[in-house]
């Protein structure tokens, strides 16, 4: 699996956390104009979401489907040292129990301009509008 540092923030709140996404995971978002990104229960209470606020949807994990619970819009970043990035608006979910750590879904991980080019090791990625400069993947960070 290969992850990218980024920086999460709640549309409602100007504080962010700094984390790693994994992108090489098959998670599509719902609707392919709102991408999503999965936050594991743990981030999510930290982050100041209310995890029990009702409001489901069926998403696809792999050839999974799952049932998410909506936490709310989010602002996500990457972080990288050599440029700044566009924040870009995505719908957080998480689920009681699953993964312990973040998951950008594929129409997220194409609205940050990310090419994925190896997922050997920790794989090497790229933004779309420098194919050539490779950048390494990060360690996976879990919450």
């Amino acid at each position: 699996m290969i992850a990218v540092r980024i920086e999460i923030k709640r549309i409602d709140s100007d504080k962010s956390i700094k984390t790693t996404g994994l992108l090489d995971t098959g998670f599509a978002s719902t609707d392919p104009m709102l991408p999503e990104i999965y936050i594991p229960a743990r981030l999510a209470e930290k982050m100041g979401f209310k995890l029990n606020r009702g409001l489901h949807i069926k998403s696809t994990i792999s050839i999974y489907e799952i049932d998410l619970n909506i936490l709310g819009d989010v602002d996500v970043r990457l972080c990288v040292n050599d440029r700044d990035t566009p924040w870009v608006k995505a719908v957080a979910v998480t689920t009681p129990i699953g993964v312990p750590y973040v998951v950008l879904s594929s129409e997220l991980i194409e609205d940050l301009n990310i090419a994925i080019i190896s997922l050997r090791g920790l794989g090497v990625w790229s933004f779309k509008d420098e194919i050539g400069k490779f950048r390494s993947g990060e360690p996976i960070e879990c919450w």
